[in-house]
């Protein structure tokens, strides 16, 4: 049989396994209340996280809007004529109307484009010079709203974000710049109006780490870098938190604005100090975990007085009893007789009846911990939970109170407790909440104040501050309880007023504006409009009504405009008739920039600037330019006719003057000719080409008949300087203009050979993928970099400061640079100063092209003309230009022709019959009387001799006609004004060609 007797093995049993029982009942509600006080910790971690967010969002959020309008005000000050005009007296003027309405923290300057500030908000900075800043050097640059990095203000050396932003002329020439600094002022203000909690601490830094600002104030951390640990904050892609030590040495959880994601250049971060943050968390896990031990101790205890007084002390009777029994004694006694049967049938029950009694404790104690585990549970999350909650019951006598409600009432939980909530209601909620009280016992229908919105609390020190309230009711028996669950709304409502305030600012700001503003809602819709548009309209107009006031052909174009802006979130600018309120349409820019607030866009900026006048002086200007050019082109005719017989008759007089001081004259008369017929050429081509009258007529053709040309013009020109001259022949197809590719090269070849004294000059192409380079290259002078880019302007030229015509006029590569853009054929330029140029002009390639010919083993030098040829040559020239044919008749005479001229294709057949007599070379004008043209003559000539007579062309008609018309039927092609010198190597050339 088991011994029971106390201390024997089977009572230490009983008792071992009791207690082993409350250890198995306490160890999971223990784990689970270390659990839950974890995960409180969690969540208040979470929470610190989204707080230093949200003080952040609202710091970011003011200072977007800061940038926002120092970039609205920059636009309009530089819209305005003093501005525009850099008038120091009228900038003065507006600049000390604005500085009135400015914070003392933004100061605002215009200055010239070499960085000279011609007045300013603040005195002591007119006709200080700026242009070393890297703000006002990008803004130049990029010719758009700049923020630069941090500076220090001159001369007080204080740091401050800089902007800048192009001032432009109505031209669009930049004139100018406007910028702005904004020191930390607006910092110091805006925590004035929103402190940071009492665990918080902000800091300011820009591009280098360098720390700009700190809230509240760490003696020495201005002007300090950043430790290592924050670089990949400052580095990231996107707004975060992180939890790093401090500046100030303290674990602080920060949200962040890095470089990238913020306003450029400025890197921003709050941090709540995180052991400060879950003291109340820590201390509530302390006490949670000092209560379970308490708890478990107690239980041990429990369990080892109840085993003693509930299950040892009888068991101990019954065993003693037994005993005596089994002894005989209790036989004795009573005179029974019982067996050993009996006996271990008694010890069996006993047996049974402590491990009922065993169980019972058990379960006793599993249900006492779990009740004491919830208790334990529900009083640290309302002790730990970041809202106050106070408990009241249905007579409005308050029953507990959370440390957080002592927190934001000021008041102890032993103050509160037993007392009616009104206490904690500023008036008129008493009586109202009285009433309540009172309709409820009534009624019994709950109607209670507050639920659901916004509420006022009172502090103990009598302070007022609104509360958002939601209420929860329960029961206890017959007795109705109700938990208030309230959070302080304080800086929720600071940051909606601040917002509210700022919009206000903003809005004052556009409504007293002097140019025409408005401000659009997100979808493009209109949300108000200032008073300078209403004034001019005359109206306040609705998003129905916004057009009415526009000129309806101008209507599509503002929404096709508006439609892409809206879609793409971008800026977007169109011209606008706006009807005054007179009646009168008159012609705005406008320009509608989106406001973003933490990435999104919440309102559009639009603003509109009067330009009717600039707009019809400019379409008056482009009109007299217009016409100008077209009143040149179709002059060109008529302009080189007679520069044609004067060139002519000029070079008939030298056979007539003898001496040697006559022969110079004649030679510096043919000089000025020859400037006078360059510079009438350029002119003549740049204004065909500006009027927009030259069409070109793309065809398929090969290089090699572009360069022939070129070659046999300009070979005895280079080699008469002393230059080696080479043209490489090119077999492949292309697609351009003959005529318009052909002028580009041979200004581009005149070039090189003008600016090249020694050397060579050579002409090539190579075939690069789907287009052909052709390449001018020399050995010239070269060009110097800084010039690279203006070679191409008209009238410029390198190293001719007193414009010696003598080495052109500067109109050449102007002329390349229209036919460039007109064929689009892109001209490339590779040079350095003394050591050459190479012009590439990039043709397309024809679907199906040729390779480049080898070249040729051997070349003649170009023909000359013979001095004393043994007959002479016998020529006809039709000209329709009476003073032309007597020119032309003239020189061909000197030169030993026989001459037959006629003023039209008929009269030059007839006397061809009369004279019965070959012609060697037919020169003729393309254009002449009643419509016919020159080639007409030759056809005719040729067929009536019955051979293939050389021809030329020699016309004043600049175009695709003259020129195809030449290549068909095999004929030459000059045109007017042609100097003595190319009519005699063409004449030459095409004789000894044809012999």
């Amino acid at each position: 049989m088991p011994d029971y007797t106390v201390g024997g093995p089977a009572s230490m049993s009983i008792l071992a396994r009791l207690i082993l029982l409350v250890l198995l009942a306490l160890a999971p509600v223990s784990a689970v209340e270390v659990w839950n006080q974890l995960d409180l910790r969690r969540e208040r971690t979470a929470e610190i996280h989204d707080t230093a967010l949200q003080l952040l969002g609202l710091l970011v959020g003011e200072q977007q809007r800061l940038v926002e309008g120092v970039r609205q005000m920059l636009s309009l000050l530089a819209e305005t004529d003093a501005a525009r005009d850099l008038d120091p007296v009228a900038c003065g003027a507006l600049l000390e109307r604005t500085r009135q309405r400015l914070p003392g923290y933004l100061t605002v300057n215009l200055a010239a484009a070499d960085g000279t500030i011609l007045c300013s908000t603040a005195e002591d900075l007119s006709g200080r010079n700026i242009a070393d800043r890297a703000h006002v050097r990008d803004a130049l640059e990029s010719g758009g709203f700049t923020v630069g990095e941090f500076i220090r203000r001159r001369p007080s050396g204080v740091p401050a974000m800089p902007f800048a932003l192009p001032i432009r002329r109505n031209g669009g020439a930049i004139a100018g710049v406007a910028t702005a600094l904004i020191d930390l002022g607006w910092l110091e203000g805006y925590l004035a109006k929103h402190p940071l909690p009492a665990n918080a601490a902000l800091f300011v830094a820009d591009g280098r780490g360098v720390v700009l600002a700190r809230a509240p104030e760490v003696p020495g951390a201005i002007g300090t870098v950043l430790p290592d640990r924050f670089r990949p904050l400052l580095d990231a892609d996107r707004i975060g938190t992180a939890e790093l030590v401090g500046i100030d040495g303290m674990p602080r959880v920060f949200a962040y604005v890095p470089l990238a994601a913020g306003v450029r250049h400025i890197f921003v971060a709050i941090g709540i100090d995180r052991d400060a943050a879950l003291a109340t968390i820590d201390e509530a896990l302390r006490r949670s975990l000092l209560l379970t031990a308490a708890a478990l101790l107690l239980s041990l205890a429990a369990a080892f007085l109840l085993a003693r007084r509930y299950v040892h002390r009888p068991i101990e009777a019954l065993v003693a009893a037994t005993r005596r029994w089994r002894a005989g004694d209790l036989s004795a006694r009573s005179g029974l007789r019982v067996d050993g049967s009996e006996l271990s049938q008694l010890a069996h029950a006993f047996d049974r009846l402590a491990e009922e009694l065993e169980a019972e404790t058990r379960t006793r104690a599993a249900v006492a911990a779990a009740l004491q585990a919830s208790e334990a549970r529900h009083r640290a999350i309302v002790e730990t939970a970041v809202d106050a909650m106070v408990v009241i019951d249905e007579d409005g006598v308050v029953q507990s109170c959370n440390p957080a409600a002592e927190r934001i009432f000021g008041y102890a939980a032993a103050e509160v407790v037993g007392r009616n909530v009104a206490m904690l209601m500023p008036e008129p909620y008493h009586s109202e909440h009285d009433g309540y009280i009172a309709a409820y016992r009534r009624t019994g229908v709950r109607r209670i104040i507050g639920t659901g919105r916004e509420v006022e609390g009172r502090r103990k020190d009598g302070s007022t501050f609104p509360l958002e309230l939601a209420i929860a009711e329960w029961t206890v028996g017959d007795r109705r309880f109700f938990t208030g669950i309230m959070r302080d709304v304080t800086g929720r409502r600071e940051a909606e007023e601040a917002l509210r305030a700022s919009e206000e600012r903003f809005r004052e700001l556009v409504e007293h504006a002097p140019q025409i503003m408005w401000v659009n809602r997100p979808d493009g819709t209109v949300e108000f409009i200032n008073a300078a548009c209403r004034a001019y309209t005359g109206q306040d107009m609705t998003d129905a009504e916004r057009l009415s006031e526009v000129h309806p052909d101008d209507r599509g174009r503002i929404r096709e405009a508006r439609t892409r802006g809206l879609a793409a979130g971008e800026p977007y600018a169109f011209e606008m008739r706006l009807r005054r309120v007179d009646g009168v349409y008159r012609w705005h820019i406008a320009r509608v920039n989106p406001i973003r607030q933490r990435g999104h866009i919440v309102a559009w900026f639009g603003g509109a600037v009067d330009v009717h006048d600039i707009h019809h002086a400019r379409e008056a200007a482009e009109e007299a330019d217009r016409s100008k050019s077209r009143f040149l082109a179709a002059a060109s005719h008529d302009l080189r006719q007679p520069l044609q017989s004067i060139l002519l008759f000029a070079e008939a007089l030298r056979p007539h003057l003898a001496d040697g001081a006559g022969q110079d004259r004649l030679d510096r008369l043919l000089h000025g000719l020859d400037v006078l017929k360059g510079l009438l050429d350029g002119l003549l081509d740049i204004s065909r080409l500006d009027a927009g009258i030259v069409a070109p007529q793309i065809e398929e053709l090969r290089v090699s008949t572009v360069l022939k040309p070129l070659d046999d013009a300009y070979a005895p020109i280079a080699r008469g300087k002393g230059l080696e001259w080479q043209v490489i022949p090119c077999g492949a197809v292309i697609r351009s203009d003959r005529v318009l590719l052909g002028r580009m090269l041979r200004n581009l070849i005149e070039n090189a050979i003008r600016y090249t004294e020694r050397g060579k000059v050579m002409v090539g192409c190579t075939v690069e993928a789907d287009r052909v380079l052709i390449d001018v290259l020399d050995t010239g002078c070269g060009i110097p970099d800084d010039q690279l880019g203006r070679i191409f302007e008209e009238f410029h030229q390198l190293g001719n400061p007193e414009r010696d015509r003598a080495r052109g006029l500067g109109l050449g590569l102007a002329i390349v640079r229209r036919l460039s853009a007109l064929l689009d054929h892109p001209v490339d330029v590779r040079s350095r100063a003394g050591g050459g140029s190479v012009f590439s002009v990039a043709v397309p390639l024809a679907a199906e092209h040729a390779e480049p010919a080898p070249p040729p083993a051997s070349r003649t030098a170009a023909p000359t003309r013979p001095e004393d040829p043994p007959d002479r040559r016998f020529a006809v020239v039709v000209d329709d230009d009476a003073i032309v044919l007597m020119g032309l008749e003239t020189i061909l005479r000197d030169w030993n022709f026989d001459v037959l001229a006629a003023d039209s294709t008929d009269r030059a057949l007839a006397r061809l019959k009369e004279a019965d007599r070959r012609p060697d070379v037919l020169i003729v004008d393309y254009r002449l009387r009643g419509g016919r043209v020159g080639t007409e003559a030759v056809v005719r000539i040729r067929e009536m001799c019955g051979q293939q007579i050389p021809g030329i062309i020699v016309t004043g008609e600049i175009g695709a006609e003259p020129q195809n018309d030449a290549i068909a039927h095999n004929l030459g092609i000059l045109h007017k004004p042609v100097t003595p010198r190319l009519l005699e190597a063409a004449l030459v050339r095409h004789i000894q060609a044809a012999e």
